[in-house]
């Protein structure tokens, strides 16, 4: 890695970082605050709602995000065209989108107390869908700065709306989520005003074009992806709405799943900053020399082993203490969930396939390979639900991963001549495994055990696991060594 790409990366790596530790801090806060103050059942019913709308999201996204990101990367005199496009079609996708939502729960006859929970959070999902549009436009011209302003301002307006309207229930147990989804459509509202003025300062002023034949380039270069990222969403979800229609008590059964979905979801986040930092550099390096390409590609898997490593390991070994530590009793059942959906992110992040094939304009490989799971998964979901509930949920999840993994793997040795499957994964596990299960023999608490973990995983990762060449970046990026010596 170049001197100038090790700068700019290490300064967007920083920024992202901010960003998504406070989404990591807003996810968590939220998610146990109100797992601890409603009912499992209301719980349940919050989950659904923001399962389904992240499903119709799909199509106020229509992929136009990540095209945004390679795009503008790769031409950032771009982004004024692509921007005043998109802002006006995302409009447009979200009202055909939330009345797809309304049409979905009425058609199904879903109950009137789901329905009052779904319309709110679904105009949050499609207001805050307005402003989040712009992480992407920033990384996209690589301005991670105004990204993590664009996240405080969302992610703070989600922890004050949210925690603040359930506040106002004076104490009473449990509190009615119609103060949650309260919270949410204010928070909405609030960060999407804000980051509009952030661009309108720093970027440029907010515009709308009308452009139909832009609009058909923009639709049919983004269809791929819109696709891919559905077939995705069906594959990670579609076992929520599965557990809606298919278990006797179904707002129970998807609170259990629910729960650990989203305090993995938090936790994995430090993960997903390595990645999305590397999309546009891989973007840009696969224009260049091959060799050079597969290179930042290895790199980024054996940094994204490192880091999933850890997270699921520790998760898997403490599943019941972090159920204890974070929900209520009502939720036991959830650590056997835990255990099941760590493994399953583990399959998920090693190696991120996904995101190379998405630099390399290999949509087609996507498609397929999201396409196949997605199938997979509803006939698995299918089979499975009705009998045993949430837990096959998880394992079906898992199977899905693994069936991914495996086609991916195949498709890697074809265009890149590896599986890139690092032989550090092996190491990073045994060291987490020993790691975690010494922990347990002693009394510490939750919060002190992960912290010695994590403290004795880095000096230990760092001693045995990285190579030279990491090292030397971590010292460069930590100001103890020359430039030069990372040069390369």
């Amino acid at each position: 890695m170049a001197l100038g790409e090790l700068k700019r990366f290490s300064r967007n790596s920083f920024f992202l970082g901010l960003s998504y530790a406070l989404r990591f801090a807003a996810g968590l806060l939220v998610t146990v605050f109100v797992i601890k103050r409603v009912t499992p059942e209301d719980f349940g019913r919050l989950s659904f709602a923001l399962t389904l709308s992240a499903f119709f999201g799909v199509a106020a996204d229509f992929g136009l995000h990540t095209l945004t990101v390679r795009n503008i990367a790769q031409d950032a005199s771009l982004a004024p065209r692509y921007y005043r496009n998109i802002l006006t079609l995302k409009i447009l996708l979200s009202v055909i989108a939330f009345a797809g939502i309304v049409l979905f729960v009425n058609v199904l006859g879903y109950p009137s107390e789901t329905k009052l929970v779904v319309y709110p959070i679904a105009a949050f999902m499609f207001i805050s869908s307005l402003g989040t549009y712009h992480y992407f436009l920033f990384r996209g011209l690589e301005r991670m700065d105004l990204e993590a302003g664009a996240s405080l301002a969302h992610n703070a307006s989600l922890i004050v709306c949210v925690l603040g309207v359930m506040l106002l229930a004076d104490g009473k147990f449990p509190v009615s989520v119609g103060y949650v989804t309260t919270g949410y459509l204010a928070a909405g509202i609030i960060s999407t005003v804000i980051i509009f003025a952030l661009l309108g300062r720093h970027v440029g002023r907010p515009g709308l074009s009308v452009d139909p034949a832009f609009w058909g380039k923009l639709l049919k270069e983004s269809s791929y992806f819109a696709f891919f990222a559905m077939l995705g969403l069906i594959y990670i979800h579609v076992d929520t709405v599965m557990l809606s229609k298919l278990r006797p008590d179904p707002e129970k059964e998807i609170a259990l799943y629910q729960a650990p979905v989203r305090l993995l979801g938090a936790a994995v986040m430090i993960v997903a900053v390595v990645i999305n930092v590397y999309l546009p550099i891989l973007s840009r390096r696969f224009k260049g020399p091959r060799d050079d390409f597969i290179s930042l590609v290895k790199t980024l898997n054996r940094i994204g082993v490192t880091l999933i490593a850890p997270i699921a390991v520790f998760t898997m070994i403490y599943n019941k203490e972090i159920v204890e530590f974070f929900f209520r009793k009502e939720y036991e059942e959830s650590g056997r969930i835990l255990v099941v959906l760590s493994l399953a992110t583990l399959v998920w992040f090693a190696p991120p396939y996904g995101v190379v094939f998405a630099a390399m304009d290999k949509q087609r490989i996507n498609f397929f390979v999201a396409a196949a799971c997605a199938g997979a998964n509803v006939v698995l979901n299918l089979i499975f639900i009705p009998r045993y509930g949430a837990i096959a949920a998880a394992a079906t999840t898992l199977a899905t991963y693994l069936l991914q993994k495996a086609f991916y793997a195949a498709f890697s040795r074809k265009y890149l001549g590896s599986a890139l499957i690092s032989p550090r994964f092996v190491a990073a596990l045994l060291l987490c495994a020993a790691l975690a299960g010494g922990l347990t023999l002693t009394n510490l608490h939750l919060i002190a055990a992960g912290a010695v973990f994590c403290a004795l995983y880095a000096v230990f990762s760092y001693l045995l696991i990285l190579s030279r060449e990491e090292k030397l970046l971590c010292l460069r990026l930590a100001g103890l060594t020359k430039a030069q010596e990372v040069q390369g």
